[in-house]
């Protein structure tokens, strides 16, 4: 028999519980955010204090989204003084990343809106209900302009995921779907320039593009 070895052990548990980690830590900072945002203003001591937070979960933080935090509050602190823009962009960040019924539901950023949908030669993926019809009819939409349909999972091929707009409401950051989750991470580390799209902009690009 195999002896135990703890630090293995350890370290497996850790990989297995990791989504885990990440979810309950993005949740707690979204209360925070919450909290830090309600009077419309971020003073040095919610700055500190998310900081020092931040720094207890560094493990976590290394991962979308508590990532674009840590690397937009580095650059606040970077000269050691917080200028009233860099408090504001801060403060802004935190207005889309906070959970709570006054903020809004969907979180905007995730999408790329400047992106030009076109359909000969790319990739297709569809994720949420679609108001657009029934998901084949979406599907046969790209391909009778040209384009295909990506596999069931986001892979480095794929040029655009498109995020049906029924039940956007799920589509905040503690509740993202695992298909957007997978193309943000994998458009981080460079492994795919796909772009997320939501629903009513792939509609429009169809109807323009005609038959």
């Amino acid at each position: 028999m195999t002896p135990l070895d703890y630090d293995t052990d350890q370290n497996l548990i850790k990989s297995y519980n990791f989504p885990i980690m990440v979810k309950r830590a993005v949740q707690e900072m979204q209360g925070m955010a919450a909290a830090m945002i309600y009077d419309g203003r971020l003073d040095d001591v919610e700055i500190n204090l998310m900081s020092d937070w931040l720094n207890r979960h560094i493990v976590e933080a290394g991962d979308w989204p508590l990532s674009d935090l840590v690397a937009i509050l580095k650059n606040v602190l970077a000269d050691g003084v917080v200028t009233e823009q860099e408090r504001l962009n801060l403060l802004n960040f935190l207005a889309q990343f906070a959970a709570g019924p006054q903020q809004p539901e969907v979180i905007q950023g995730i999408f790329d809106s400047d992106a030009k949908i076109i359909f000969p030669g790319q990739m297709f993926l569809f994720t949420g209900k679609l108001v657009f019809g029934t998901r084949k009819k979406a599907e046969n939409a790209v391909v009778a302009r040209g384009g295909s349909i990506a596999p069931a999972s986001v892979t480095g091929d794929l040029n655009y995921l498109v995020v049906g707009e029924l039940g956007s409401e799920a589509w905040k950051f503690s509740r993202f779907g695992s298909k957007i989750e997978k193309a943000m991470q994998m458009r981080k580390t460079g492994k795919t320039h796909s772009f997320i799209v939501q629903e009513k902009r792939f509609v429009q690009a169809v109807i323009e593009a005609g038959t």
